[in-house]
């Protein structure tokens, strides 16, 4: 029996789904690039803390807020660092937040490549020496696997310094 093809309409794209597939391939969406950023970084010199993600997520980059989905607001609610629900009350507690890649949404991190994780751990380097925040916090082991150019197996959790030294 031949799976039926639609063509379905969401969020201002098209694209096309086989009735009864189980999703959709993460590899095979990709948006087409914007001569314009829609998320734009929040950062100022002297931050209390600086988060930094791999890229934006589609969800977030069509609406202009970091991590709309909610995800990071909650853990940071429960870690006690503020009743944060959106990334418009990050400057005033001192925090901010970037991507490595801020310019790419995907919907996977690993469809980014190697090269443009390179080009963004350069460019975040730059902002990190102009900006100085107190602290840098990755937002996973991965993110920080790329900025510092290692295997993500060769990254331990606690302080590290930003160019690579202990602190």
């Amino acid at each position: 029996m031949k799976a039926e093809v639609r063509t379905r309409r969401r969020r201002g794209l098209s694209y096309k789904s086989t009735h009864g597939a189980s999703r959709v391939q993460a590899s095979s969406f990709r948006l087409p690039t914007l001569s314009f950023n829609l998320l734009s970084p929040i950062l100022r010199p002297n931050l209390r803390i600086l988060f930094v993600g791999f890229n934006p997520h589609p969800y977030s980059w069509e609406r202009g807020k970091y991590y709309a989905h909610g995800s990071l607001w909650r853990i940071l609610r429960k870690s006690g660092l503020g009743e944060i629900y959106d990334d418009s009350q990050l400057l005033d507690l001192g925090y901010g937040i970037t991507d490595l890649v801020p310019d790419r949404p995907t919907r996977e991190a690993h469809e980014v490549a190697d090269e443009e994780y390179r080009q963004g751990a350069e460019r975040l380097r730059g902002e990190l020496t102009a900006l100085r925040p107190q602290v840098v916090c990755f937002t996973g082991k991965g993110a920080y696997a790329h900025f510092a150019g290692v295997r993500t197996g060769k990254v331990a959790y606690g302080e590290v310094g930003v160019f690579g030294s202990s602190t």
